[in-house]
């Protein structure tokens, strides 16, 4: 019976998936990312526990990012879309506005995680894959925390600098100045 107020999350993939790796890792990302939001725990949940040492969410992420495919764009686009069709990105900002110190300080690891590794560990022809993933962060934090968040403005730089290296325009698999424009003029 779900109550008033109750929150529900509800996790699906397809059976058949060229990344089942990469799906279960983020499903596990985002099923740690609600149970510590859920209950502000001081330790992880048992089934992390087991785990030597204990796995974070910034350190989940980073293996998600790591297994990304370096010399195969069509399949580093497939990985990726993995994040955002998750709703982790979503469920990132949800722990991120917690009022839970521990809980908002992993989640700002988390995403800082993210934002470097795209810039970092992953090569600049798969910047086109992470730009939308860092746009999302930028339309989230937006709407969360504001302008003046110290994380959405890393976000928002970090956006500017992706920029730089992929085609904007407005034909198919390219990112639309009309999508890039809002983020730009805040």
């Amino acid at each position: 019976m779900v109550q008033n107020d109750a929150g529900l999350h509800l996790v699906g993939r397809m059976r058949s998936t060229e990344h089942p790796q990469a799906w279960q890792l983020i499903n596990d990302v985002v099923s740690l990312i609600f149970y510590l939001y859920k209950n502000n725990p001081p330790r992880p949940p048992p089934s992390l526990l087991a785990l030597s040492p204990p796995k974070t969410v910034k350190s989940m992420l980073l293996e998600f990012l790591s297994m990304t495919p370096r010399n195969d764009s069509d399949q580093a686009s497939g990985h990726l879309q993995i994040l955002s069709a998750s709703s982790a990105p979503a469920a990132l900002v949800m722990l991120y506005m917690s009022s839970h110190r521990p809980n908002k300080e992993a989640a700002d690891d988390a995403i800082r995680q993210v934002i470097s590794s795209c810039k970092t560990i992953l090569p600049k022809h798969t910047y086109h894959q992470c730009v939308p993933i860092v746009m999302e962060f930028c339309r989230l934090l937006n709407r969360a925390a504001g302008t003046d968040d110290k994380l959405y403005g890393l976000c928002r730089s970090s956006l500017g600098t992706m920029l730089e290296y992929i085609e904007i325009g407005e034909k198919n698999g390219v990112i639309g100045l009309r999508d890039i424009f809002p983020l730009l003029v805040n």
